[in-house]
């Protein structure tokens, strides 16, 4: 594809940016899993709201409320290493990555430049992407190593808008989360959500037309009216 050809293919959209947790990969019961049997293991008290309450939250967060929450008589800091050291192990073993994401990915990158802006750290960005080989599809990477606030804060965003060089306005985000749809809604970004539709349309009426069921839905022709669509 010429440069021209390329130029015409992207329309609006100048660059798509994905979220990983959720997104592309299926963490949300592994994450769970691993926060739990933590809590329990390391002598704290377990609480049945209390995977609803870390909803959101980055790693550090998940472990200072662990620590002050959930009473887990550790330093936040020594939490959140061994969190993500299980969490590591786990992915050694395979990454669980969402149906179709690498050829949704590879559909998407030759197209527009791709950034991954997500609340996991570098470490565990680095391991899924070597592992599941998909570091190719991406420009550039932002974790919660290079921001000053998480989602729902726009910070990761931002910074992925700086690094591809791009306006926010000329990008489209791809979600799963209430948190991560309002981190890209503040960025100025547009948004194409990923989940049930239904609630979708209760929770995030501003992205609810473009939201799709799953990842294999996400087609360049998607991204392009998405792109469109006024910025809310």
């Amino acid at each position: 594809m010429s440069a021209s050809e390329r130029t015409r293919a992207r329309g609006a959209v100048a660059a798509v940016c994905f979220d990983l947790d959720g997104t592309l990969i299926r963490s949300e019961d592994i994450r769970d899993n691993v926060r739990r049997d933590y809590v329990v293991a390391a002598g704290g008290s377990w609480s049945r709201t209390a995977q609803r309450e870390m909803a959101g939250m980055h790693l550090l967060e998940w472990a200072h409320y662990m620590h002050d929450r959930l009473g887990v008589p550790r330093p936040p800091a020594v939490i959140a290493r061994e969190i993500e050291s299980r969490i590591e192990a786990i992915y050694r073993k395979g990454i669980p990555l969402v149906a179709g994401a690498r050829e949704t990915l590879a559909r998407c990158a030759a197209i527009w430049p791709l950034a991954l802006a997500t609340g996991s750290t570098h470490r565990l960005i680095d391991l899924v992407l070597d592992r599941a080989r998909l570091r190719e599809y991406f420009a550039v990477t932002v974790s919660i190593d290079d921001v000053a606030a998480a989602k729902p804060a726009p910070d990761v965003y931002l910074r992925a808008a700086v690094l591809l060089g791009v306006a926010p306005a000329d990008c489209v985000a791809i979600e799963d989360s209430q948190s991560g749809i309002r981190s890209a809604l503040s960025a100025g970004m547009r948004v194409i959500a990923i989940g049930n539709l239904e609630e979708l349309t209760r929770t995030a009426p501003a992205v609810a037309r473009s939201a799709i069921e799953q990842l294999r839905d996400l087609s360049p022709e998607r991204i392009r009216a998405a792109g469109s669509q006024p910025r809310t």
